[in-house]
């Protein structure tokens, strides 16, 4: 049980991390068009699901109580960032179907590591 909790612990943060380097990838870019925002609304919700899932996870191993105003928060922003990915991937599919080469992300591997701490946050449930 130690060592899962632990796996599931380092796979948030590392799922969170990869997130947060990838929008910040995605914000210093110049030129932003309609899929490079879907992808930086899609990382963002999944900032939020590993975040939440971390925060709640380190809060009941930290303080052994699942209740309390920090838990709800997590909650939260677990089930929000929950609610919009299939959403954003769904719209995100149909974009890239749509035009798959006019966009360079797709090339340079932005959403290759959006999914990788897709999975990560995946190993982690």
């Amino acid at each position: 049980m130690v060592i899962s909790t632990a796996l599931r612990l380092l796979s948030y943060a590392v799922g969170g991390a990869l997130d947060l380097y990838l929008i910040a990838l995605l914000l210093r870019k110049a030129r932003t068009g309609s899929a490079e925002k879907l992808v930086l609304a899609l990382l963002a919700a999944t900032a939020l699901w590993h975040g939440g899932n971390e925060i709640a996870l380190f809060h009941r191993l930290a303080v052994g109580d699942t209740s309390g105003v920090v838990t709800g928060l997590a909650t939260s922003a677990k089930f929000l960032g929950a609610a919009l990915i299939p959403g954003l991937l769904l719209h995100l599919a149909v974009t890239w179907v749509t035009d798959p080469w006019h966009y360079a992300f797709f090339r340079h591997g932005v959403l290759a590591g959006a999914l990788a701490g897709g999975l990560c946050g995946v190993v982690g449930v």
